[in-house]
């Protein structure tokens, strides 16, 4: 403005506020309102990279309370947990605890394999972000009823199968270590890579080594993971698709 004041409700006085606040959401305060300032003052702005990764850190710190949770650690013991923590939300926490990349911007390998893999690899980002048929994920739609966690358990496992686990949830977890309807496909041998000159690890080799854990699962051998993954997210697509077919209440 000509006397030297700076408007204060104009695009640039909007998005000057919002780098302010994203610096003091990472942490960041000082640069901040460095950001803001090269703003207001009409400077060259050249600082976007800065600027998202800060967002990145920012977003963690206020969708995934890490503080709350303990990090990392402390998100994968609640999980599998009844009863939350309040404000924390359990699709985010287990997005957090399970696939959430460790650094801003990383990216896992199993979902940059090429070009051949692309329809493993949209299966993959499906369960990462729970658009699956998982129990988990159907009980939390209002139709025709949404079911409290612990009652969604799984119906692909027998009676005497469930009533043996500590949790029944049909979540990734179960998906991954327990339901007997993988159990072939977790016993798969050693599987050689088209395109490669080297076999990969076997499913049930690669689940041992992952000790339970489903991050350490998604973060063992890209290949085994994303065709593990994507095989049972397609068994889990056609059963929902007979369900439709029958007329079953999915």
């Amino acid at each position: 403005m000509p006397d030297g004041r700076h408007c204060t409700d104009c695009w640039s006085a909007e998005l000057a506020l919002a780098l302010r606040s994203i610096g003091e959401a990472a942490g960041k305060a000082e640069e901040g309102s460095s950001w803001a300032g090269q703003i207001t003052q009409g400077l060259p702005f050249g600082s976007r990279n800065a600027v998202l990764d800060a967002s990145l850190v920012a977003y963690d710190r206020l969708a995934w309370r890490e503080a709350l949770m303990g990090g990392l650690d402390g998100a994968q013991g609640l999980v599998r947990t009844a009863q939350l923590p309040e404000g924390i939300r359990r699709k985010h926490l287990t997005y957090f605890a399970c696939f959430k990349p460790t650094q801003p911007g990383q990216r896992p390998t199993y979902l940059s394999l090429g070009q051949e893999h692309c329809k493993q690899i949209k299966q993959m980002a499906r369960f990462r972000l729970s658009c699956h048929n998982l129990r988990v994920e159907l009980g939390r739609r209002p139709l025709p009823h949404r079911l409290p966690w612990q009652e969604r358990t799984c119906t692909r496992c027998s009676a005497a199968h469930r009533a043996s686990l500590a949790c029944a949830v049909d979540d990734e977890h179960h998906m991954i270590f327990e339901c007997e309807r993988f159990e072939a496909l977790r016993n798969e041998a050693a599987e050689f890579v088209p395109g490669t000159h080297r076999f990969v690890p076997g499913v049930r080799t690669t689940l041992t080594r992952a000790g339970g854990s489903v991050r350490r699962f998604m973060d063992s051998d890209p290949y085994t993971v994303l065709r593990f993954v994507s095989k049972c997210m397609n068994v889990l697509d056609e059963e929902a698709r007979n369900d439709i077919d029958l007329g079953a209440p999915t």
